[in-house]
């Protein structure tokens, strides 16, 4: 058999320097953040995740009211345009221009076509315009056939 070579030899002091230089590195790992205080760490993380979930649906609330404002802003387009051509009407056999939800710009049911068929409404189509155009139903008959005029843009008639 060869004999071994002395270079070939394992040096033991060197081992045990090594073993000891990683022990004390292990004993470190204990002072760093993310092992000592890793319960910490993750109930942070998790406040933090709830936190954005908070703001997200706060966030989706927002584009909401900014949908609903863009609708109620494009009815009062609408019923402003419609109300400018409404009082140039010099006859009261003259179509109207329709007016719109104020809240959901939707066309409004049923609304008279002409300033005549206006005047001859019965008082609970009075009421259902009124409301639908956000008005008040408060008031005699004139009363409130006067103010469906003007929320239309008619020229009121005289009393």
């Amino acid at each position: 058999m060869a004999a071994a070579v002395p270079g070939d030899l394992p040096n033991f002091e060197q081992i045990q320097q090594a073993h000891t230089v990683l022990a004390n590195n292990f004993a470190r790992l204990a002072h760093l953040p993310a092992v000592d205080q890793g319960a910490a760490i993750m109930g942070r993380l998790e406040r933090m995740e709830q936190r954005m979930e908070q703001m997200l649906q706060q966030m989706q609330q927002i584009l909401g009211m900014e949908a609903r404002l863009a609708e109620r802003i494009l009815a009062s387009n609408v019923n402003s345009l419609s109300r400018l051509h409404n009082s140039q009407l010099s006859a009261p056999e003259l179509v109207l221009a329709p007016l719109h939800h104020p809240v959901s710009n939707a066309p409004i049911d049923d609304f008279p076509a002409t300033p005549a068929a206006l005047t001859g409404l019965p008082i609970a189509a009075v009421n259902t315009l009124l409301t639908a155009l956000g008005e008040s139903i408060e008031g005699s008959t004139t009363v409130r056939r006067q103010r469906i005029r003007r929320a239309v843009g008619l020229k009121e008639l005289a009393v």
